[in-house]
């Protein structure tokens, strides 16, 4: 759930990594993306979607919070930078990277719980994401952008675990990229509805609040 806590501990590291964004990339639209590079992650498929729009413009750019080896996979991506490494942030920092960013992008085929999403909306930044459960149970399609899956098949993870990975076109993941620079540029109202309502919707789901029902039901 979200930490109303550290929500506010956040806040005050937002504004300060949106004048570095603006400092280095000027008015291009910014999406955050906060992943490691585990196969039901999607990091692959979120490269290829990128290529794919680096066909068509250049007017954004992508930072990555995830592991050192993606470098590798950058060199053919335009406009991708890795700023972070992966767990090397207190969780603080992290929100307030999200909060810097006009969107995030969550790429995965799955997921346990999918917290990146709830906390990036609880920092009224709108996520990009496939629709599929469990994300379904908490984000809302009036306020965030979502893609369709196309299909769902297993996958070994080969340490005893075996995921059922949703698939999405990477075209679609493309398009709703290029969507979203659009609707920042031109269509500022829409945009900012986007953000109360990702936040609104987000603040249903309050830590505090679940693990007070949760004590309830088991009698505690």
């Amino acid at each position: 759930g979200v930490l109303t806590e550290e929500l506010k501990l956040a806040q005050y590291k937002v504004n300060e990594y949106k004048r570095i964004i603006q400092k280095r990339f000027g008015d291009r639209v910014v999406f955050g993306v906060v992943s490691d590079d585990n196969p039901r992650k999607g990091i692959d498929k979120l490269l290829n979607a990128l290529r794919i729009l680096q066909q068509k413009r250049d007017d954004y750019v992508v930072l990555l919070v995830s592991k050192k080896n993606v470098v590798a996979k950058l060199k053919d991506v335009k406009n991708v930078y890795l700023t972070a490494e992966f767990g090397s942030r207190q969780h603080f920092e992290i929100l307030g990277f999200m909060g810097a960013c006009h969107f995030t992008i969550f790429p995965s085929l799955c997921e346990g719980f999918g917290l990146p999403v709830l906390e990036s909306m609880s920092m009224k930044t709108p996520v990009i994401h496939a629709w599929f459960e469990p994300l379904t149970e908490f984000s809302i399609k009036d306020g965030n952008i979502t893609i369709d899956i196309i299909g769902e098949y297993e996958y070994d993870s080969q340490e005893g675990i075996f995921y059922i990975m949703h698939e999405y076109d990477e075209v679609e993941l493309a398009n709703a990229i290029d969507s979203a620079i659009d609707i920042v540029k031109k269509y500022k109202s829409q945009y900012e509805d986007m953000q109360v309502k990702v936040y609104e919707q987000a603040m249903k789901f309050k830590s505090e609040d679940l693990y007070s029902k949760l004590l309830d039901i088991l009698g505690l």
